[in-house]
């Protein structure tokens, strides 16, 4: 279950990421699937300050310590 992770990862990187939860049941998913073209729950995608997709990870949740190295490499 993805509710966990995300729930770990939003705590750990408070104040350095924001986390956005898209509940693929609702309209707003829409928009969201048409910007970043998801298909699959889960899917996580760290997306840049200026809105560009840097890496997706579709089915299951990815260990903390491979988001945290996608998140360096941001910087």
């Amino acid at each position: 279950m993805a509710k966990p992770s995300v729930d770990g990862l939003e705590r750990s990187t408070q104040g350095r990421l924001n986390v956005v939860r898209v509940d693929v049941e609702t309209p707003s998913a829409a928009l969201v699937a048409s910007r970043y073209g998801y298909r699959f729950t889960p899917t996580y995608i760290l997306v840049d300050r200026e809105g560009r997709e840097v890496w997706r990870q579709v089915g299951g949740s990815p260990p903390h310590d491979v988001i945290e190295a996608r998140i360096a490499e941001m910087h």
